[in-house]
């Protein structure tokens, strides 16, 4: 920009004391189309080298009348694209450095209503769908640039456990033994119990009966937590 002030005003005088003061010419069609001075005049010279000039500078600055935001380092996802897990924005790095960030967030082609916030958590409809972020750069005087970023596919949601299921009882025959539920990282989960005594299941239920078939063979209890993704 410093040179285009410095070059601008010059190009100016040149051609109007070049061309007899047609500085209308300069301002409608260009520096060039103005009528030309006496050939091999020193005003000839100086009047074109400075409007080869000032075409060149003018021509780069001026497209789409404004300067446009820079995308120098673009914006990346922090997090995973799982139900239920966070995913956070990483700004990049903008030209100019300030700049108003706006976000829109999309699952599949579909914009999600209220997600405009530089952070999104999935929810239960966003399971299987490709889910991105779309960021503009806006500041006063310069054109807006938007760029766009996928998070991939949304994953189910995850179950871990907080407190481990126990089991309580004697481990003998005619005895109960007894499961507990345990605690897990997601509220209203449905619980399964599956007994097995060896390679055999032997009940399906919260609660075994120790029976004499069993005897000797090491008694087990698999529990699973679920939860359907639309409860």
């Amino acid at each position: 920009m410093r040179n285009v002030r410095t070059l601008v005003p010059a190009v100016i005088t040149a051609v109007a004391l070049a061309a007899g003061g047609s500085a209308v010419a300069l301002a409608g069609a260009g520096p060039t189309s103005a009528s030309g001075p006496v050939a091999g005049s020193a005003s000839s010279s100086v009047a074109g080298l400075l409007a080869g000039s000032y075409r060149s500078e003018f021509g780069r600055l001026s497209v789409g009348g404004k300067p446009q935001v820079v995308s120098q380092e673009a914006p990346t996802l922090s997090g995973k694209a799982r139900l239920g897990s966070t995913l956070r924005v990483v700004d990049g790095t903008w030209k100019p450095a300030v700049v108003t960030l706006t976000y829109s967030w999309f699952a599949g082609e579909k914009m999600i209503d209220g997600a405009d916030g530089a952070s999104y958590t999935p929810g239960a409809s966003d399971v299987g769908k490709v889910l991105s972020v779309q960021v503009t750069a806006n500041k006063r005087k310069y054109r807006p640039v938007t760029v766009v970023e996928s998070a991939g596919k949304v994953a189910p949601g995850r179950i871990n456990v907080s407190s481990d299921p126990k089991i309580k009882g004697t481990a003998k025959v005619g005895k109960t033994l007894n499961v507990t539920s345990g605690s897990w990282s997601v509220p209203g989960v449905s619980v399964s119990y599956v007994w097995s005594a060896g390679n055999k299941v032997v009940s399906t239920s919260k609660k075994y009966d120790v029976k004499k078939n069993v005897q000797g063979k090491v008694l087990e209890v698999e529990v699973t937590a679920a939860k359907d993704r639309k409860s």
